[in-house]
Formats: structure tokens, sequence, C-alpha cells
């Protein structure tokens, strides 16, 4: 099943985020896999995705439902930071994704901390951040869960009631190449405010779509 054009990578309008593009049709997880890469020295901006997983991660140990119609990717980045700096990048992926949400028709997509991002309060994306380090970040995965064209009832029926899908919310198939183009695009633009300094510009972001404090 191949959502992506072959020449997706070429026509991707960045510099850092998706460059290399590592694709796959199914994995047991993304995380997993840019873990070896990042061990292996994959350098800052690398994707690894997949069209479904087989062992998908979400937070503390818990599985991540990943059948085909979602977005299952990782990326791997690089920053100079502090380890107890590293929420912010959680806040960086997080707008991002609520950001595109809304570019798609979504009026109000909520950010609820540290890594979910619902609309009407079901669940459409999570963020999986682990970071490896001392004192200083070497490098960080950021695993990405979104579900794009997924049907309700592809989810096991514990999960039908608390989770949807851009599809399911707007109504008509989403296109994955214009999307992942567009969320990789705005990870770079984000992810470059905190390499310019610009950490209060993306918290103010990260502010306005927050579930705390509304």
């Amino acid at each position: 099943m191949n959502l992506l054009s072959e020449n997706f990578e070429d026509t991707l309008r960045t510099k850092i985020i998706g460059h290399p593009l590592h694709i796959s049709p199914q994995l047991n997880s993304t995380q997993t896999t840019a873990k070896i890469l990042a061990e292996k020295g994959a350098k800052e901006g690398a994707v690894v995705l997949a069209y479904c997983q087989k062992k998908g991660m979400g937070r503390n140990g818990k599985k991540w439902h990943s059948p085909e119609g979602g977005i299952w990717l990782t990326v791997i980045l690089r920053p100079s930071l502090k380890l107890e700096q590293s929420n912010i990048i959680n806040a960086i992926f997080t707008t991002s994704c609520a950001e595109v949400l809304r570019s798609f028709s979504i009026s109000k997509p909520m950010i609820k901390w540290p890594n979910d991002v619902l609309i009407n309060g079901k669940k459409i994306c999570g963020i999986l951040t682990q970071t490896k380090g001392g004192n200083k970040i070497e490098y960080v995965l950021v695993g990405i869960g979104i579900n794009l064209n997924t049907e309700i009832g592809d989810f096991p029926a514990e999960l039908k009631n608390k989770v949807t899908s851009l599809r399911h919310e707007t109504g008509k198939k989403i296109k994955c190449d214009e999307f992942l183009a567009t969320l990789l695009e705005k990870i770079e633009e984000n992810y470059l405010m905190l390499k310019n300094d610009k950490t209060k510009t993306i918290q103010a972001k990260w502010g306005s779509f927050s579930l705390i404090g509304t």
C-alpha cells in the first residue's frame, strides 16, 4: 500500500525534517527502528514512517493502536539542550500537530499535556518522546501517531468512544501526501524557532491550544 508518491522526499519543502525519509509498509514500531538508526549516527531530521505498526508504542509502555490509514512516524532530533529542557520538544510537536489539524478545517484542536491532541474531547494524535543523554541531550526520538483516514470501526471496542480521526471529523478522505508535507514543514518551522532562541513564541503558540486554564 503506497500512501506517498515515490518522489515525496524530493518535493518536500524542508531543509532538515524528513531528510532522509525511511518508509516501510509495516514495522513493529517506528520508535524502535529510529532508535537503531540514531545509535548508528543518523543525522538530525531523519524520519522513520510506517503505513502500519504491529507493536506501536504509547507512553508508559502502553500499546498504540496503529492500523493502515493513520500516520505513524518518528523524528530523530539532536538539539543543543540540557536534559531538563526537553519538555519544549513536546510543546513543539503537539503545537505543530494542532496547527496542521486546524489548517484542515478543524476549528478547535486542543492539547492535553503532555502528549495528546484532542478534538471535541476525543484523541486524534499522540506524541511519544524518548531522550538519550547525560547532562546534555545526545538525541531525541519523537514519535507521532495521527488518526488520519482511520475508520472508527477499526479501533478496539474499548477505544471507539475515546478516539476520532480527521476523516471522521471532516467527512472526507485526506490526501496523505498533502497532510504529511504540511506536518513536516510545520514541525521544522517551530523547531527552527527553538534553534533561534524563540522559546517564548513556542510557549505562546502552545498556550493557545492548551486545555490548561480553559
